[in-house]
């Protein structure tokens, strides 16, 4: 097969299935097309051997994972991260019923592949996702007993930050569990500090067991510093994720689901994406008052970014992430996007 030229790729998870966006043409184009129809929780773009995986979520017929070794042209399917017979959660066998989150292992490790599950399970596969073993390290802890759900009925792993100056190091992050750190490869795990949760009674708002980190990030010139977006707030780690504390330079908003974080020179530039209580259309609070700038400038453009993706499929009802009717929550997925260079 002829290589083809250097490019720049988002491979983009939604609902409707995968989406392949072309970023080097003057305006982000739809370049292809996978697994239509089918909800893809999640996304990895592996840049040791060039390798697309996508998770599915098929509803009745349960979750799948496949992986592309060709940038989409095939797709193989491969074993999906089961529970063991022995594992058990709430009285039960445990079963998985999301692949949440997907990583890669450290540059040192080839083959190795981290994946984050419902209902809080972790896994490892050191053959690129053949095979699959539980962390026992974490599902064992006594603590998890004290997860409980976000916006499904289960826990949730949907963070795995990988250090990049060991391999040993990692931090994740449970909905509703609290971020974890390990500094023995997942042997042994600590529960971080620091977060405060304002939907549990003021007795426990502070119990690092029942925190919500949405989605935590590392910033890739500064790895000790993480970054999460929980609840309605931002909290920030300057010590690989051990202690966390509020950080109050960001606009407030109702809900969000994810954060990202850019390096500068000077400064880290944050930037949030979530359910914000202003009008769709003015960009204004509930309040009256206006919104900054960049705000401005990202409602201004939305209808003319999200235009390929709408030529797709009909537009379907969001699906409630608990409750009858929970719109602003959103459907409850990652909806991560991955930047491939190939």
């Amino acid at each position: 097969m002829t290589t083809p030229p250097a490019t720049r790729t988002a491979l983009v998870g939604t609902r409707k299935g995968l989406f392949v966006y072309d970023l080097d043409a003057s305006c982000p184009t739809v370049a292809g097309t996978h697994f239509l129809g089918s909800p893809v929780s999640s996304v990895l773009y592996d840049v040791r051997d060039d390798a697309w995986y996508a998770c599915l979520d098929h509803g009745h017929f349960g979750v799948k994972l496949h992986r592309s070794d060709d940038h989409g042209e095939t797709w193989a399917e491969l074993a999906y991260p089961a529970y063991p017979a022995d594992a058990v959660y709430a009285g039960e066998p445990a079963a998985t019923r999301l692949l949440w989150t997907l990583a890669a292992g450290h540059p040192s490790q080839p083959g190795v592949l981290w994946c984050g599950t419902i209902p809080g399970g972790l896994f490892r596969s050191d053959d690129c996702g053949q095979t699959w073993e539980l962390n026992r390290g974490l599902w064992d802890d006594p603590a998890r007993l004290e997860w409980f759900g976000g916006g499904y009925d289960h826990p949730g792993m949907h963070s795995i930050s990988i250090d990049p100056r060991s391999a040993d190091s990692m931090t994740v992050g449970i909905s509703c569990g609290g971020a974890w750190y390990t500094d023995d490869g997942g042997k042994s795990w600590t529960v971080s500090t620091g977060m405060r949760a304002t939907y549990v009674p003021s007795g426990r708002a502070e119990d690092p067991r029942i925190q919500d980190p949405h989605r935590i990030v590392r910033c890739a010139a500064a790895p000790d510093v993480l970054w999460t977006q929980h609840h309605n707030d931002i909290f920030r780690s300057t010590d690989n994720g051990r202690t966390w504390s509020m950080f109050d330079d960001v606009a407030p908003s109702s809900f969000g689901f994810a954060v990202a974080v850019q390096p500068s020179r000077a400064r880290h530039r944050v930037v949030r994406a979530g359910a914000e209580r202003r009008d769709p259309h003015s960009g204004r609070w509930g309040d009256g008052r206006q919104p900054h700038p960049r705000w401005r400038a990202l409602l201004r453009d939305r209808h003319e970014r999200a235009a390929p993706a709408a030529r797709l499929p009909p537009h379907l009802p969001p699906r409630p992430r608990c409750g009858l009717d929970r719109r602003a929550a959103g459907d409850g997925f990652d909806h991560r996007v991955v930047v491939a260079q190939h």
